[in-house]
């Protein structure tokens, strides 16, 4: 299987390096038009910034690119899959590839490059500044000069096998299948429903592609034909509604309160740490009993319930929405007792104290002393009873239930007891 990616516009200009060694680079049959694009490139980014930066399509303020492509020969080099540093390798990040996926993306990745024809992830190129589109002064436009030359290198490095071509239709435009090839091509396009209607999207596009690509290394599928290709990503969906293919996907969409809790857990996933264990430690960052009945509710669906997890979720959403609508209720009515008790206390305070200022001293003095005392006891009294007030209007912390990987677990294998005289009626009921 060979898989034909696109470049990314954006890219990470390696700081240390060998310059670039053209016959080091894969696909040694694309050397010439390699070497006649490059010297287009180089000369006409030597001559005026201004035209060059117009020939490239690029801004007043971007005449670092400039700079960058008059220096691609001497430039340092990196890796092919470290200089792309677009969507599709945010999502492929071949950095976390297990070894053996690692492998498979050596001989079945091809990346197209505006430059470089066709280069392997291990390539080691320099970044550059070149789009799909672009006429270049003394070649003409980039796809025509790759039109000739792009076939015979991808049939030979195809040989028997598919090509799952992701291309974008600039790219695409370089090299189209021979009409041969055609029951051994597969073209992929990512649609998003807006408004009722399904078209590209730009982002999504990109980055379904990339954790496609990055499924279909991981998991060793090695189709040769569009329809097993097909059964093949079906078996991937199926895989990927699990846990620890969900929770990555989840963290660019968190709340600011949780972003960085789901960035740990996602990392303790991708590294085969145990799900109870990490569920566990996540439990533990939120630190909130609403996230152990989350937690419980995940563990137990990927143990038992194993595809329903977006049933599960969305029935304990409502019912966290529902207990939350409820606390609001009752901190609404606390805030309300505390606010009463507040104004009474003013009130008492005002009039005991007012009471001790303008009060006549008309008593005996045997009373005098019982008029002193009267009124501390009552204030005494009033603290009291005013400060039970207070914690009774105060929220009642919720317990956490989930303090240990060994609770996940046992709250993920739990199963209800069936009475025996229930069981009996289920076993009769299913007879019948």
């Amino acid at each position: 299987m060979l898989i034909l990616l696109p470049p990314s516009e954006g890219k990470s200009a390696p700081r240390r390096g060998k310059p670039l060694d053209l016959a080091s680079l894969s696909f040694p049959g694309l050397t010439p038009t390699r070497e006649r694009l490059l010297d287009a490139l180089v000369d006409l980014c030597s001559g005026d910034p201004q035209v060059a930066a117009r020939v490239l399509d690029v801004g007043s303020t971007q005449l670092d690119l400039v700079d960058l492509d008059r220096g691609l020969r001497t430039n340092p080099t990196a890796r092919a899959d470290a200089v792309y540093a677009g969507v599709v390798y945010d999502a492929l990040d071949v950095t976390t590839l297990s070894p053996a996926a690692r492998r498979r993306a050596t001989s079945r990745l091809a990346i197209t490059s505006s430059v470089f024809g066709l280069v392997r992830p291990g390539d080691r190129i320099p970044a550059y500044r070149l789009s799909g589109g672009t006429s270049l002064p003394g070649v003409g436009p980039v796809a025509g000069a790759w039109r000739e030359v792009l076939g015979p290198a991808t049939a030979e490095a195809l040989g028997g096998g598919l090509l799952v071509d992701l291309r974008s239709s600039t790219y695409a435009a370089f090299w189209r299948p021979t009409p041969d090839l055609a029951s051994r091509v597969a073209t992929v396009r990512v649609l998003h429903e807006v408004d009722g209607t399904r078209k590209v999207v730009s982002h999504f596009n990109k980055a379904t592609k990339g954790r496609l690509v990055r499924a279909l290394l991981e998991d060793g599928a090695n189709p040769r034909t569009p329809a097993r290709l097909a059964e093949a990503l079906r078996d991937l969906a199926q895989k990927g509604s699990g846990l620890e293919s969900v929770i990555p996907r989840t963290v660019d969409t968190a709340s600011d309160a949780l972003i960085v809790p789901l960035r740990l857990l996602s990392r303790r996933l991708s590294v085969k740490v145990p799900l109870p264990e990490a569920l566990s430690l996540f439990a533990d960052e939120v630190d909130d009993a609403s996230a152990d009945t989350v937690v419980a509710a995940l563990a137990l669906s990927a143990r038992q319930r194993r595809g329903r997890l977006s049933d599960v979720l969305g029935t304990l959403s409502e019912a966290l929405r529902d207990e939350l609508e409820q606390r609001t209720k009752i901190m609404r009515e606390r805030n309300m007792i505390r606010r009463e008790a507040a104004q009474v206390a003013a009130l008492t305070a005002v009039l005991v104290i007012g009471a001790n200022l303008f009060a006549p001293p008309s008593l005996p003095n045997e009373a005098d002393s019982a008029a002193q005392v009267l009124p501390l006891l009552l204030a005494v009294a009033f603290v009291f009873v005013f400060s039970r007030v207070r914690k009774l209007a105060e929220p009642e912390i919720q317990p956490r239930f989930l303090s240990s990987s060994a609770e996940v677990l046992e709250a993920a294998t739990y199963r209800p007891k069936t009475l025996p005289g229930a069981r009996r009626a289920l076993d009769e009921e299913g007879t019948r």
